[in-house]
């Protein structure tokens, strides 16, 4: 029986010496000052000091945290980023407040933005495109002023009877003019329902 336990622990730590090996040996170790986030939703760096990261803390519910010098240290904001574009310049983010939020210098200052949508995209510095639907149409917002102003218009609407828009899935545009969204439809009475992705080439 003494042997088997001495068996026992030669094995476990022979696979822990292993896996911290094999850790060192690719270059990857546990982050010792990570954020107090029990499961990541977001993390994106938008140069080598600069990050953003959200995600669940448990009993804390959601939290959202900046560093400025690579990761060494973490800082709680109050907004959750979305995404960033054009090379990182200009930022969206949706604050604690509700509403999204705008940033033009790679996230260090904020202001808020009247922008309406679920999914929001710019292809440029001046153009971006938001999206959102009712139960029965898809609304595509646009802004050509850095999302200071936006207009919006129905680009969808569902003439098949009983049919309701039940989600908008990505929206993405190559350029200013070229775009593509993609939606969820479904019969009201909850017969089937597909998905299907739409094209713009002219905004």
């Amino acid at each position: 029986m003494k042997q088997k336990g001495i068996f026992i622990f030669t094995v476990m730590f022979f696979l822990l010496s292993t896996t911290s090996s094999l850790l060192a040996q690719t270059g990857w170790f546990p982050l010792k000052n990570a954020p107090l986030i029990k499961q990541y939703g977001q993390l994106y760096f938008v140069n080598r000091d600069t990050g953003f990261v959200s995600g669940d803390t448990g009993n804390f519910g959601w939290a959202n945290f900046r560093t400025m010098d690579g990761g060494s240290t973490w800082t709680p904001v109050n907004f959750q980023i979305q995404s960033f574009f054009n090379n990182n310049r200009l930022g969206v983010a949706i604050s604690d407040s509700g509403g999204y939020i705008f940033s033009s210098d790679y996230g260090f200052t904020w202001k808020k933005n009247d922008a309406k949508g679920l999914q929001l995209f710019f292809p440029s510095d001046s153009v971006g495109y938001s999206i959102s639907y009712t139960t029965t149409s898809a609304i595509l917002g646009k802004t050509i002023d850095a999302g200071r102003t936006w207009s919006y218009k129905t680009i969808l609407q569902l003439t098949a009877p009983k049919l309701n828009v039940i989600h908008i899935g990505a929206l993405a545009f190559r350029d200013d003019n070229h775009g593509f969204f993609t939606i969820s439809e479904e019969a009201s009475d909850g017969s089937g329902g597909f998905d299907i992705s739409y094209y713009t080439f002219d905004g």
